[in-house]
């Protein structure tokens, strides 16, 4: 296989730190040897967990360029984005969602973080809760909590997408009734509504 656009990306990622580090040192924000190779081998097995998890070229630069773009809009972490990506994308193509669907999945899920002002801890819960409907192919009682509880408007979101109630969402979801596709389905139909909504909060603050 061609590997040359992979190792290209890899070596622009490890330039892209070596500008970063230079930078926080000359605004007195300097780096250690052992934190700067710290972070260079962080973002290099980084980079080859989502080589690993993307099926071409185009796709590696493809997620890694759309994951960027929504650690910026969001002021969220870099590396929370490609988490989630990481941690839904094998579960999602074994569903038949598409590299696109999975990247409006994880945009959606971390605009709704920044929706719901979710702190970090929080985030994770929701992340490995989604991770777990995938594999488990249902959403139980445990999961829908952490993920209602990053994320209170996805409830009215799903039932807007299954034409549910409100109600009848929370009732599902307590006994773990809520289908993991309608979920999924539903993140992927509200990113645009998430964004907008993250992109008014931004403004709000100016």
């Amino acid at each position: 296989a061609n590997t040359t656009g992979f190792n290209s990306g890899m070596d622009a990622a490890k330039s892209a730190t070596l500008a970063l580090t230079a930078a926080l040192a000359a605004i007195g924000l300097g780096m250690s040897a052992k934190e700067f190779i710290d972070l260079s081998d962080a973002t290099q097995q980084m980079n080859t967990r989502i080589r690993g998890a993307t099926e071409s070229v185009e796709d590696y630069n493809k997620v890694q360029s759309r994951l960027l773009e929504l650690a910026n809009a969001t002021y969220r972490p870099l590396e929370e984005a490609q988490e989630v990506y990481l941690a839904t994308s094998g579960a999602m193509k074994a569903l038949g969602y598409s590299t696109e669907e999975i990247l409006s999945t994880t945009e959606s899920l971390s605009l709704a973080f920044t929706r719901n002002g979710t702190a970090a801890d929080v985030a994770q819960s929701a992340q490995d809760a989604l991770t777990g409907a995938l594999v488990k192919g249902r959403v139980d009682a445990d999961a829908w909590s952490s993920i209602m509880k990053a994320t209170p408007n996805i409830a009215e979101d799903l039932a807007k997408q299954t034409g549910k109630t409100t109600a009848e969402i929370l009732k599902l979801g307590a006994s773990g009734g809520v289908a993991v596709r309608d979920l999924t389905d539903t993140l992927i139909v509200t990113r645009d509504a998430n964004l907008a909504f993250a992109d008014s909060m931004d403004t709000s603050t100016k």
